[in-house]
């Protein structure tokens, strides 16, 4: 199946546009992958430092929506990403040229779900290299939620 570019999934430009396509999706799950880069706005000494994969799994629960969005014939919606109760990272850094697959589960049927499972695997070896639950906010309005959080800045 033909996914639609991530552009198109995720409210992002490059540089900050991290993931580099969907691989696959169904109403309550997808997986994206990316292909870590050294010239990656987060890149350093190391690699990319491994709590970048909480962006990653953010990006991928962006499109989900994006691409469930897409399918019922409405524009992908933009959402924030409200913080996750557990993150695991079994690596400190990921190396450059790095295949990973990022894969996202929806928890429960909700027309529009918030509260997602997400884990990250090294596709040449399988192994999970990042997990997390994590909650988004999908406001009705958001350009109005950006205004007023710009409104309280000192």
């Amino acid at each position: 199946m033909n996914h639609p570019p991530m552009r198109s999934l995720v409210p992002h430009a490059p540089p900050m546009l991290l993931l580099d396509e969907m691989c696959s999706y169904e109403s309550t799950r997808s997986a994206c992958r990316l292909t870590v880069r050294a010239d990656s706005t987060f890149s350093g000494e190391r690699g990319v430092p491994a709590y970048v994969a909480l962006e990653y799994m953010a990006q991928a629960v962006a499109a989900h929506g994006g691409r469930r969005s897409l399918a019922g014939g409405a524009p992908a919606k933009i959402g924030f990403l409200l913080g996750t109760r557990r993150i695991t990272l079994a690596r400190s850094h990921f190396a450059p040229g790095t295949d990973l697959r990022v894969e996202v589960e929806a928890e429960g049927v909700d027309e529009d779900p918030r509260l997602f499972t997400c884990r990250v695997r090294d596709e040449m070896t399988g192994e999970i290299v990042a997990e997390a639950r994590i909650g988004v906010l999908l406001p009705e309005d958001p350009d109005a939620l950006i205004e007023a959080r710009e409104s309280v800045r000192p």
